[in-house]
C-alpha cells in the first residue's frame, strides 16, 4: 500500500520532522518552483529549509522576486565553479548545526554535495529524479551511478518515463513515482481580457504561449517556424529568459514574423499569462514531466507539447495534443487544429484529478515519515 499522509494527519503526529531541500541554483525553473512550494505547503508541518548550492541569498532574491514569498530559511552557499569539494564540509556542518534529519535533493550535483554531506551528517536522504536525458552522457550515468551507490538515497521519480529511463541507465530501483502537482487555488481560469491588457498583447488574436527559459534545449526556434504556417491572425507570446532571447528575436526578425511574436521576459504573474492565452506550446527537445503543462491546464487552457520524456504523462488526453520534436510542419497543424476547433472540455478536470499539489505533498510526507522502501 502506497505511504501517504495528509497534513492534518502529520500535524496529529506531533513529529516535526526538520527537512533541508537542496537545489543547484535557486532560479526561475520548474524543479525550483516545485521545491519552493514543497517548503511553503509544509510550513507549520515540517521543519523546512531550503538551500541553493550556487549563488549567494541576495543575489538570488534579486534575481527572482518569487523568493521573497518563501516562507522558510534558505540560503545560497555561493558554489565556485567546477568541483567544490569544501562545500561538503561547509553543508555537512549547516545541516547539524540546524538538526536536520532528512535531505531531499534534486538533480545529480545537489545528489553529489548534499547527499554525501547528509550521509556525514547521519542524515536520511530522499533524492527525486526530475528528469533522465542527462544520464545519456556517459560521464554523468557513471558520475551518478557511483553517487547514488555511496549515498543509498530513497529514489524518487516524478514520471513514469523518467522513473523506466533512470532505473535502466543506473541499474537503481525507483523507490516512488510522485508525480509533480499544481496548487489549483493558484491557478485557475479567469478573466481573459484582464490578462491580455494587463500584459499589454492584443485582444482580438489568438494567443498561443510558451514559457521556459530561453536556450536551445527548449527549441523556441521550432515554435517560430510552425508560426509562419499559422493562420496569420494566430500570434505567439513567450516568457522567460535565457541566452536565446536576442537570437530568436532576431531569428522572428527574419522570418517576417516578429509583428505577431510577443518577448515577455520573465514574469512573476505565470497564472495571468496562462490566463491571456488561449493554447499553451512547449516545443522542448528534452524534457522531464512539466510543471508549465500543468499550469497551464488548470487555467483551462489546452496544451500542445513535443513527445519527448515525461511531456505526454502531464497532457489532458481529451484537449492536448502531442507531436514529435522539431517538425514545425506538425506543430503549425496542431496550432492551427485549435484554432479551428477549441477543446470542447476542460483539461483543469484532468489535473484537478491526477495533479493536485495536496496529493503531491501527502504522498511525499508518507515518504519523510514512514520510508518509501518498506
Amino acid at each position: 500500500m502506497e505511504a501517504t499522509l495528509s497534513l492534518t494527519e502529520h500535524k496529529q503526529t506531533n513529529r516535526r520532522l526538520r527537512i533541508a531541500h537542496i537545489v543547484q541554483h535557486l532560479q526561475p525553473g520548474g524543479i525550483e518552483t516545485m521545491v519552493v512550494n514543497m517548503a511553503n505547503s509544509m510550513k507549520g508541518t515540517v521543519a523546512s529549509r531550503v538551500i541553493s548550492l550556487q549563488g549567494q541569498s541576495e543575489e538570488l532574491l534579486q534575481n527572482w522576486k518569487r523568493l521573497s514569498s518563501l516562507q522558510t530559511p534558505w540560503m545560497g552557499f555561493a558554489k565556485a565553479k567546477g568541483v567544490t569539494p569544501s562545500l561538503v564540509l561547509q553543508l555537512k556542518n549547516y545541516l547539524q548545526e540546524n538538526k536536520i534529519e532528512v535531505v531531499h535533493t534534486h538533480h545529480i550535483g545537489p545528489l553529489l554535495y548534499g547527499g554525501i554531506a547528509a550521509r556525514m551528517a547521519g542524515c536520511r536522504v530522499v533524492h527525486t529524479e526530475h528528469d533522465a536525458w542527462h544520464l545519456e552522457s556517459f560521464r554523468r550515468r557513471t558520475l551518478q551511478q557511483a553517487i547514488l551507490r555511496l549515498v543509498n538515497p530513497t529514489v524518487i521519480a516524478d514520471a513514469k518515463y523518467v522513473a523506466s529511463a533512470f532505473e535502466k541507465n543506473t541499474r537503481v530501483r525507483v523507490a516512488k513515482i510522485i508525480p509533480n502537482g499544481v496548487d489549483m487555488s493558484q491557478f485557475r481560469s479567469g478573466n481573459k481580457g484582464y490578462a491580455r491588457t494587463h500584459l499589454g498583447l492584443r485582444q482580438n488574436v489568438f494567443w498561443v504561449g510558451s514559457a521556459g527559459r530561453l536556450e536551445p534545449v527548449k527549441d523556441h526556434k521550432t515554435l517560430l517556424d510552425a508560426l509562419v504556417t499559422a493562420p496569420s491572425d494566430v500570434h505567439l507570446v513567450i516568457a522567460g529568459n535565457g541566452s536565446q532571447a536576442e537570437p530568436l528575436k532576431d531569428y522572428a526578425q527574419r522570418l517576417g514574423i516578429s509583428e505577431r511574436v510577443v518577448f515577455l521576459g520573465h514574469i512573476e504573474e505565470m497564472k495571468t499569462f496562462y490566463q491571456a492565452i488561449d493554447c499553451f506550446c512547449l516545443p522542448s527537445l528534452k524534457e522531464g514531466y512539466p510543471i508549465a503543462t500543468l499550469e497551464a491546464q488548470a487555467c483551462s487552457v489546452p496544451c500542445i507539447v513535443t513527445d519527448t520524456g515525461g511531456s505526454t504523462e502531464a497532457l489532458c488526453p481529451l484537449t492536448g495534443i502531442a507531436v514529435p520534436v522539431q517538425r514545425p510542419d506538425l506543430l503549425s497543424n496542431a496550432i492551427s487544429q485549435l484554432y479551428h476547433h477549441p477543446a470542447k472540455c476542460d483539461p483543469r478536470e484532468h489535473v484537478f484529478e491526477h495533479n493536485h499539489f495536496a496529493h503531491t505533498i501527502s504522498k511525499y510526507l508518507g515518504v519523510y515519515s514512514q520510508g518509501a522502501n518498506e
